[in-house]
């Protein structure tokens, strides 16, 4: 028999989405997953209300906030919501692939004590859904980790996007959590300290379309977001055996993801890409980094040619 799954949805004035994340997740009924869908609506003021009721069915618990309690505390009010043996995040903007759950039945197989799981993306283009863009992987090829530290430095940075990650609701860390609550990232905190607690799997073969949404509802500089990945980071393996050597192979692979904000100002101009780089550098282990000021220097410079070439860069990294 498959476990159950809650498969929690925060929202925030996506009506033109939500529906289609919604109606995704009843895939899960035809491959035989006991199923409940919670939507945690953070007092969205478009018309996200009515599209949920379009959708509701048996299985979809809708919770919608008073009032705005931020994106971190929605999701993880739905999280506490949930029943399911393992609870799985989905982006508003976001849907399961065709084949998802038969996949994803297929992952879960892999071990009687799979504490955490996730998956490749398929990335699709923000105003054409039926544009696919690229496959975004994390790992080279489908593997069960049994050993914590390889599965943190495996797995743990895929955890920076919400969508398809996947967690057994008995290892959530609730209490962990909340010590990060000021940063955008508590999930990557649960789903880190599942992988330390048990085994864990992955799969290159996408549950999730990853929609390539640039509006966003909330905005932290460069140097907040990069130092609360690295405290969460600190945090899971500090009573770790070698923990130091698992936190600076994820700290120089997470410094990797500088070229993302670097390109993004460096396009829009030269004043908004230098206070980016200086936001980057206030962080002392990103100075210690070479790679980062070869990114810096590169993309300052050679403008284009540099975007170019820190792309290369990181390509070659992340499929080696």
């Amino acid at each position: 028999m498959l476990p159950s799954l809650s498969i929690v949805i925060p929202t925030y004035n996506r009506a033109q989405y939500v529906g289609t994340a919604i109606e995704s997740c009843f895939g899960a009924l035809k491959v035989g997953f006991p199923l409940e869908i919670i939507v945690t609506d953070n007092a969205s003021q478009d018309d996200t209300s009515r599209v949920v009721a379009g959708t509701m069915h048996e299985t979809v618990r809708y919770f919608r906030n008073k009032e705005n309690i931020g994106p971190v505390r929605n999701v993880m009010q739905g999280l506490r919501a949930a029943s399911g043996t393992y609870v799985v995040l989905l982006s508003d903007d976001d849907w399961w692939t065709e084949d998802g759950f038969d996949h994803l039945a297929r992952l879960l197989s892999k071990s009687p004590t799979l504490g955490a799981a996730a998956s490749s993306l398929n990335v699709r283009d923000a105003a054409n859904s039926d544009a696919f863009v690229a496959v975004q992987g994390y790992y080279s090829r489908d593997e069960v980790f049994t050993e914590r530290s390889e599965a943190l430095r495996c797995l743990f940075l895929r955890s920076h996007i919400l969508s398809g990650l996947i967690i057994r609701r008995d290892l959530l860390d609730f209490g962990g959590a909340e010590k990060h609550m000021e940063s955008l990232y508590p999930q990557m905190y649960l789903f880190g300290r599942a992988l330390t607690l048990e085994d864990s799997a992955y799969s290159t073969r996408p549950l999730i379309n990853h929609r390539m949404n640039n509006k966003v509802y909330w905005e932290y500089s460069t140097d907040h977001m990069t130092s609360a990945v690295i405290n969460i980071i600190r945090d899971l393996t500090e009573e770790m055996p070698h923990g130091w050597r698992v936190a600076r192979s994820l700290i120089r692979e997470r410094a990797h993801y500088a070229t993302t904000p670097l390109v993004r100002q460096r396009e829009e101009g030269i004043a908004q890409f230098v206070n980016v780089a200086r936001q980057l550098l206030k962080i002392p282990e990103y100075r210690r980094l070479p790679i980062i000021w070869i990114y810096i220097c590169y993309i300052g410079v050679f403008g284009k040619l540099g975007i170019g070439v820190a792309r290369c860069v990181q390509r070659r990294i992340r499929t080696s």
